[in-house]
């Protein structure tokens, strides 16, 4: 009786430590709209032709930029990080990419994610939102 109620315990420390690991989990996937947005902003400032307007855009964006780095330290304090893709270079992976597009190319094997279309993220262990990508496929000789 003894050993079920340590394994009783045991068992229910286990899952309070999951609650308080994952419990933020569908808020912090909401919140991932908002460095998607500010890295969209900061690249659209780029493509401004006039000095003028670019300088005033970018003394701007600095405040931007600022907010941008203490939301992802936010983000990583609460166990969030980044799903690294080394672009042409790794293979797609379903565990962690999400395929919208898939481009005929016989410069890469197939599956190489070619393009991030937008970032993923996993909190600890578990993928909270798996990056989009743009993948190549071997082109097909048709004789």
């Amino acid at each position: 009786m003894l050993a079920d109620l340590t394994n009783q315990k045991k068992t229910h420390q286990k899952e309070i430590n999951e609650v308080l690991k994952y419990g933020n989990e569908g808020l912090l996937s909401q919140l991932l709209s908002f460095p998607d947005n500010y890295e969209r902003a900061l690249q659209v400032s780029q493509n401004e032709s006039d000095p003028k307007i670019q300088k005033k855009i970018q003394d701007f964006l600095t405040g931007f930029q600022i907010i941008l780095t203490e939301f992802r330290n936010v983000l990583q304090r609460r166990g969030v990080e980044e799903i690294k893709i080394a672009l042409l270079k790794d293979t797609f992976d379903s565990k962690f990419h999400e395929a919208l597009e898939v481009v005929e190319n016989n410069d890469y094997p197939d599956g190489t994610i070619l393009q991030v279309l937008q970032k993923g993220y996993k909190i600890h262990d578990r993928v909270l939102r798996p990056a989009t990508v743009k993948i190549s496929k071997i082109k097909q000789n048709n004789k």
